[in-house]
């Protein structure tokens, strides 16, 4: 298995406990627009990938008869299983699987989803390919994720936060890049919203479990941060803490006949 890809098993291995409480993740703002968007179906075959403690799994779990929820750290998977349990969901099963190399049939499920997960996978077109071969045709398959902003300067600069705040960052894509990528990968575009993912600098650094050497260099990184990324994440104090919000994208798709 690739480095990077141990890496992320690692990082997410040791903080799957943090994930499975995290606000950010179990309901934040993205994940009802997710659902609505997704509109899981009585008779809906699913799969979530890179389900992470499983919110999203669980969500789509409420409406449709079975869902697989994908992974590749078993320590997340095992959160998203004890979840699925305490919500008595018994259609919710469980496989370690990579994004870029899903051991599904073609054309298997009525409706794919992926949130908050994109970020840390090492080939995002190659994972788009695969969404789109195991989604039935007139399936449905829904990516959401934290988005870069279009300016190059700001995006560089939460790209650094990210990547010292968490070794398994890989990057974020602007939305025009995720509009191009989605095209290349044959998935037509029916629907696209943005949501926020309100942070506060405690719990951000915490559910990554980043040194304490580094949360220091963030803090100031982040009191200090220039005019135009305080604009554009809306950076400020309050509550005691430092806030702001990444924007993120969903994007409702089908594949293209």
């Amino acid at each position: 298995m690739p480095g990077p890809m141990l890496e992320a098993q690692r990082q997410f291995g040791r903080q799957a406990h943090r994930y499975a409480r995290s606000r950010v993740h179990s309901r934040g703002h993205s994940l009802a627009k997710v659902l609505e968007l997704a509109d899981a179906r009585p008779g809906d075959l699913a799969l979530d990938v890179g389900t992470g403690a499983g919110f999203t799994a669980l969500g789509v779990a409420e409406s449709a008869r079975r869902v697989i929820a994908t992974d590749i750290t078993p320590e997340m998977l095992a959160q998203t299983g004890d979840l699925a349990a305490s919500r008595r969901l018994p259609n919710i099963r469980l496989a370690l699987a990579a994004a870029e190399s899903l051991p599904f049939a073609d054309a298997a499920f009525d409706l794919v989803t992926c949130r908050l997960a994109a970020h840390h996978f090492q080939d995002v077109p190659a994972a788009l390919a695969e969404f789109r071969r195991v989604a039935k045709p007139g399936g449905r398959v829904l990516v959401s994720d934290t988005v870069s902003p279009e300016d190059e300067a700001v995006a560089a600069y939460m790209h650094d936060l990210e990547c010292r705040r968490d070794p398994s960052h890989v990057r974020n894509l602007a939305v025009s890049a995720w509009r191009r990528l989605l095209a290349e990968a044959g998935l037509r575009l029916l629907e696209e919203r943005l949501a926020k993912n309100h942070q506060g600098f405690e719990e951000w650094v915490g559910r990554a479990g980043t040194p304490r050497a580094e949360v220091r260099r963030l803090r100031s990184d982040l009191e200090r941060a220039p005019a135009a990324a305080r604009r554009v994440f809306g950076i400020r104090m309050r509550g005691g803490t430092i806030r702001w919000a990444w924007d993120v994208a969903i994007f409702l798709t089908v594949p293209e006949a």
